[in-house]
């Protein structure tokens, strides 16, 4: 619907929907300030900025800072300098110096001519010609050499896809080990996933066109089938999830306030859904919020021991964090703000890092820091805040997933930095990675994974395009023991 006709259903409301505070950002904005300079003005961060424009456009029913501007001067909450509403428009373009009356005409101001320039003197002085030589040595070089400049500093856009060529879902190879289930309802990556007994939930994400997604899909393994169910209340991708109990938490994530901008904003809202103790369907309140995080991140990851949520890492929008927050959800549906204890930290700050809770104990693997992808590999004991060192990676990943049958630990995926062919197992008895084939060629990341009854079961992700496999691993120690343990 466009601005044009919101108007013409509801043209004189009673009363400006904004509050004073979002006032004050519209103002800015229909100036055409940027989220740094709206900040800087009001003394407010930019991400409580972007919070603000994301109320707007939702209380205005508009996608655009153009349609914000333009509903609230031609409803007379705002004026604009050089922007009439409606009511104060004339049929003249003539700005008159005096307020008309009725009889007068418009007076036309005579604008002087501007002096005539002095001679300026066309020789250039030796610095001047000094300055053109080291500019067009360097422009040559550039040209020759582009790697030269950029190369250190070039990183990988890690919040999105946005922008990248999509070159199609790649095919599944000829492995055995790869069988392949019902596929997602659509294309997804950087979406997160729960698990409660034999249902697998799976939140937000990116999808085709760099669309974040706010739906919600179950997958019931009993029968094999998905059925969309409640969906979060906003467009989120890059957010934690965990189950505790018959309740899902989704923390974070990162989502794009203006359908025009080129840089995600990072949330920082702990949301709850409550399920059925029998179905484990949502129940009719839906998701509510549930808290705050410490600061916003995006790529960070939530794992649970016991009745207690632990909240790892990520990326705030300005850096990485290292921190290890622990939470323990109270049974009641209240709104905590300030129940967060840090408990921890790790000894590099990273985001898209691997996660798995392994015989009680946590396992952080890899992740990025912002400039690489990482190979190290630690376990954290929470139950005494200890950390064990663990040999690194074969080969550095970030945007992966690590995920246990219950006997060894597999992480999938990675190639932000370089392409990869393989994955990897890690065998806890020999502390021994060991590598074994990829269905896709290059990278493959930023899916989700779960396992079920020692069988592993790997979602989406992007791999040159948004993908919407969902794939059972049966892994080649399990096949060859199989039988055996049968036989037996």
């Amino acid at each position: 619907m466009s601005v044009q006709e919101k108007l013409s259903v509801d043209p004189n409301p009673i009363e400006n929907p904004l509050s004073e505070r979002e006032m004050d950002v519209a103002r800015h904005l229909a100036t055409g300030a940027s989220n740094t300079a709206i900040a800087r003005e009001l003394s407010i961060s930019p991400h409580t900025v972007k919070v603000h424009i994301r109320n707007i456009y939702d209380k205005l029913q508009v996608n655009s800072r153009t349609e914000a501007s333009m509903m609230l001067v031609q409803r007379g909450w705002l004026t604009v300098p050089g922007l009439d509403s409606p009511s104060e428009t004339t049929e003249s373009n003539i700005i008159p110096t005096a307020a008309p009356t009725p009889t007068s005409a418009p007076v036309i101001v005579p604008v002087a001519e501007p002096p005539a320039l002095t001679h300026i003197d066309a020789t250039p002085a030796p610095w001047q010609r000094f300055y053109l030589l080291v500019v067009i040595a360097i422009t040559i070089v550039s040209l020759f050499t582009p790697n030269l400049l950029g190369s250190s500093l070039a990183t990988p856009n890690l919040l999105s896809e946005r922008g990248q060529p999509p070159l199609g879902q790649p095919p599944l190879g000829d492995d055995a080990r790869w069988i392949e289930r019902t596929p997602l309802y659509e294309p997804r990556s950087r979406l997160a996933l729960a698990k409660i007994r034999d249902k697998i939930y799976i939140m937000g994400g990116e999808s085709v066109g760099g669309r974040t997604l706010a739906r919600t899909d179950m997958y019931d393994l009993a029968v094999n089938e998905w059925v969309n169910v409640e969906s979060l209340p906003a467009p989120r991708q890059n957010g934690a999830a965990a189950a505790l109990g018959n309740v899902l938490y989704f923390a974070g994530g990162s989502y794009f306030a203006d359908e025009n901008d080129s840089e995600p904003s990072i949330d920082d809202q702990l949301l709850r859904l409550t399920l059925d103790d029998e179905t484990a369907t949502p129940l009719d309140e839906g998701w509510k919020l549930y808290g705050a995080l410490p600061t916003p991140l995006a790529g960070a990851a939530m794992v649970t021991v016991g009745e207690t949520l632990y909240l790892i890492g990520g990326w705030d929008g300005e850096k990485m964090r290292s921190e290890i927050w622990r939470l323990v959800p109270s049974s009641m549906d209240e709104v905590l703000p300030t129940s967060w204890d840090l408990v921890n930290r790790m000894d590099v700050p990273r985001a898209f890092f691997g996660v798995i809770l392994f015989q009680e104990k946590i396992y952080i693997v890899g992740g990025h820091d912002g400039q690489r992808e990482l190979s190290r590999a630690d376990i954290y004991d929470p139950a005494i805040g200890a950390w064990t060192p663990l040999p690194p990676l074969v080969t550095p990943r970030g945007g992966f997933t690590l995920v246990t049958d219950g006997r060894s630990i597999f992480a999938f995926g990675g190639g932000w930095d370089e392409p990869v062919t393989t994955h990897e197992r890690f065998d806890p008895n020999t502390k021994l990675w060991s590598n074994f084939p990829s269905p896709f060629p290059g990278e493959w990341r930023n899916m989700v994974a779960y396992s079920h009854e020692d069988n592993l079961y790997l979602m989406g992700g992007w791999s040159g395009d948004y993908l919407d496999y969902h794939l059972k691993y049966e892994h080649l120690i399990r096949k060859l023991l199989l039988p055996l343990i049968q036989t037996n």
